[in-house]
């Protein structure tokens, strides 16, 4: 609201005629963004997710044209949850809760309502590694490879960059960093720049060695700027972004017939593939350079035979 209050005074409107053309539930919205950017310090983009996400429950507050906070109860701070939700993903639930939270947080310093209601909203319900991971099966892995046309240098860059993912776990990040002077071929290794700056090394396999010299010798531009190992097929032959790593491997899975296949469901394939072919959880873990065992702890669910001889005798079941 500030800058545009600004703007219309260096050009000769009156403020007052500004304001008096929002609607209360407007006027209200705009003092609660300018009390997130300049009292909690939120960034203008999440300051606006904030007041698009309770715009709705402000609005259900006018009255006779005029806001009313007299008659807020918590039933309609649990009626607004209810109907935030339905339909939505856990995070954009969890995520209108939040800002719920804050709005109300926000009318209790304003004394806009006498009892601070932020405490009564309800959690989302939504719990970390609920589910199980999504893998691809072996045949999916090799339909995807194929489809990468090794007699040209973008099918040859793909390959490459696949065999990365499938065989060695990176992310699409850690692909698109990979430097040509982090190979190691006389020692066979790869050194991996990942989260936090950590900087590791990986043996390198043959095939995917074998991937990587294709595409150098016979795929990567002349006029290739930098020394990432991939670059985009089109002049500027600029470093590959993380994005460009995940539309090729998009594309490699339209092409296979494949759907819903992303750089990161190549690495949760590889770690279950690797569970399942008995390889312990700390090991997994070190493959894929997690910093805590139990981030690892989810592929323990893919083990199905090793999760049965754990499971108790369902009571009055057959013996």
């Amino acid at each position: 609201m500030a800058p545009l209050v600004s703007y219309l005074r260096s050009i000769g409107i009156e403020v007052a005629s500004v304001q008096a053309a929002l609607s209360p539930s407007e006027v209200l919205l705009s003092r609660y963004r300018q009390y997130l950017l300049d009292v909690r310090g939120l960034v203008p983009t999440s300051a606006r997710g904030y007041v698009d996400m309770v715009r709705p429950f402000v609005a259900k507050r006018v009255v006779d044209g005029e806001l009313d906070w007299t008659n807020l109860r918590p039933k309609h701070v649990f009626e607004f949850v209810l109907a935030a939700g339905h339909g939505r993903s856990i995070g954009s639930a969890k995520l209108s809760v939040t800002a719920l939270r804050s709005l109300l947080t926000y009318l209790h310093i304003e004394g806009l309502i006498a009892q601070p209601l932020d405490k009564v909203v309800p959690s989302v319900a939504g719990w970390r590694q609920a589910g199980l991971p999504r893998a691809l099966e072996a045949g999916d892995v090799q339909s995807l490879l194929a489809a990468c046309d090794r007699r040209t240098g973008s099918g040859r860059r793909d390959y490459a960059m696949l065999m990365l993912l499938a065989r060695l776990g990176l992310r699409a990040g850690e692909v698109r960093m990979l430097n040509l002077d982090d190979i190691d071929w006389r020692a066979g290794e790869l050194m991996v720049r990942g989260k936090g700056h950590y900087i590791e090394r990986l043996p390198l396999p043959a095939d995917v060695g074998q991937a990587l010299a294709a595409y150098l010798q016979r795929g990567r531009p002349d006029t290739a700027q930098g020394r990432t190992v991939f670059v985009r097929t089109r002049a500027p032959h600029r470093a590959l972004s993380s994005a460009g790593v995940t539309e090729a491997v998009g594309a490699a899975a339209s092409r296979a017939g494949l759907a819903d296949v992303s750089a990161h469901r190549l690495r949760h394939t590889l770690a279950t593939q690797m569970v399942c072919a008995g390889v312990s959880l700390p090991e997994v873990a070190q493959v894929l350079r997690h910093r805590r065992l139990m981030t690892t702890a989810i592929y323990a669910k893919v083990d199905r035979e090793g999760l049965r001889l754990l499971a108790r005798a369902w009571p009055g079941g057959a013996s």
